[in-house]
């Protein structure tokens, strides 16, 4: 045979060889790609409905402490409309003499009764005004002073409502 037929198949040979090794090398790449891509597009569908509960839970709580915060101002307006209501209620009836504030020890009088020891006026005699009562301006301004204290205190509990519902979120 001749030696440059044989030299050429061999060559031809090892081409061939060659060509079908990086056939194969190719081909279990792709295969290898295309296993990790199925593998990923899983993960990321998975990630992305995990995702997407996490942002529904947020979106609820975030929906219930709008909720919570909403009832915390409504309950406050109405306690603060309810004490404005009640406040002027009691002016009125401060300055109209039916609610009248006494000071249960007035001064120059013991705890203990009249230090003259002198008897209540009976039935006949007048009775005059009552010891300790003060008067309609002092009891105006103290029912008035008395709201207001009320009204901190209100708006303080309010305030601690708000925080102890940020505090829960």
């Amino acid at each position: 045979m001749n030696p440059y037929l044989i030299i050429g198949l061999l060559i031809a040979w090892a081409a061939s060889l060659g060509g079908v090794g990086w056939w194969q090398n190719e081909a279990g790449h792709v295969a290898e790609r295309t296993t990790w891509q199925g593998k990923e597009s899983t993960e990321l569908r998975l990630a992305n409905t995990k995702v997407l509960a996490l942002e529904e839970a947020a979106r609820k709580t975030e929906q219930d402490h709008a909720a919570s915060l909403a009832e915390i101002a409504t309950d406050y307006e109405r306690k603060l409309s309810d004490a404005n209501k009640q406040r002027a209620d009691d002016v009125a009836a401060v300055r109209a003499g039916t609610l009248r504030l006494r000071d249960p020890n007035p001064p120059g009088q013991r705890a203990c009764g009249d230090p003259t020891g002198a008897v209540a006026a009976g039935p006949g005699q007048c009775d005059g005004g009552a010891p300790g009562e003060l008067s309609g301006d002092l009891a105006e301004f103290l029912v008035t002073e008395a709201d207001r204290a009320d009204g901190v205190a209100r708006q303080l509990t309010a305030c601690q409502r708000v925080v102890m519902e940020d505090r829960d979120n």
